[in-house]
């Protein structure tokens, strides 16, 4: 809120203290935490991409399926046309292949796009499966710094100070949840 990048870090400092903690523990912890998280989100943001390229490829899939149907009955009528104009009682057997042959593309990709759909369906369960064990809140923290520091310098010169902030927000979340106080007055760490 309005403070410089030098007053965020001396809060730091000032936090690091009240807590009794370390630079170096908390440099540790916030390692360690960040690498953690870091690796949950590219996987989880890894699985949006995958979602995302299975319905454009389902997407596809539903106008080639439209595609075959349209051929079979251009393939149809016009060998239809050619036997009524020859005088040909029956379709031959290359006729006929070649009419059913969009049929045969048509299925196949009919059963493709229920993998696919299997695929999509089953991708929050994956995402759920990468998050347990997650904090949610420092999850969302995490994902506040990693978005900040990915800002362009010429586009938001305030990255910096922006970057501080969520820095100090997480490592306070990360203190805060580290130390778990008990009745008696003690703390206890809980890693």
């Amino acid at each position: 809120m309005g403070e410089t990048q030098e007053e965020i870090e001396k809060n730091i400092e000032t936090m690091l203290e009240d807590f009794n903690q370390s630079d170096a523990d908390v440099i540790n912890l916030y390692n360690q935490e960040y690498r953690m998280l870091k690796d949950t989100v590219s996987r989880i943001s890894s699985i949006d991409d995958y979602v995302v390229n299975l319905k454009a490829y389902k997407k596809l899939n539903d106008k080639n399926k439209f595609r075959s149907i349209i051929a079979i009955i251009i393939l149809g009528s016009c060998f239809g046309l050619y036997n009524f104009i020859n005088d040909i009682s029956s379709e031959s057997i290359g006729q006929l292949i070649i009419v059913f042959s969009p049929l045969i593309y048509y299925v196949m990709l009919m059963y493709e796009n229920l993998f696919t759909i299997q695929k999509i369906l089953d991708a929050p369960r994956l995402k759920a499966n990468l998050l347990i064990g997650t904090d949610r809140d420092k999850l969302e923290l995490f994902q506040i710094v990693h978005k900040l520091e990915n800002l362009d310098w010429e586009k938001d010169p305030d990255k910096e100070v922006k970057c501080a902030t969520a820095r100090f927000n997480l490592i306070r979340s990360l203190i805060r949840k580290r130390k778990v106080p008990y009745p008696e007055g003690t703390e206890s760490s809980i890693f």
